[in-house]
């Protein structure tokens, strides 16, 4: 079975490089870097991004939307890095 995908992007890489690197993720060859704020903490996000505390890239969550979810209060680090 086959799925077509049609891939677009403003990056520098091209079609080719996101190719190949969307064949990297799907071999679970990547890590994505991550960190993730609650919307509350936009300022430290800002903060952490100014004085290059970011190791990749920073996601303000917005509030929990189901009950129980907690809408994580610190940020978390998930990392994207090529593994050959």
């Amino acid at each position: 079975m086959w799925i077509t995908v049609q891939l677009m992007t403003s990056l520098n890489g091209g079609s080719i490089a996101l190719q190949e690197v969307v064949g990297m993720a799907s071999l679970g060859r990547l890590k994505i870097l991550v960190d993730r704020y609650p919307l509350s903490a936009a300022k430290q996000a800002y903060d952490d991004f100014e004085h290059g505390r970011l190791v990749g890239r920073a996601v303000l969550m917005p509030a929990a939307l189901h009950a129980g979810d907690d809408g994580a209060t610190a940020s978390s680090h998930v990392a994207v890095t090529a593994v050959r």
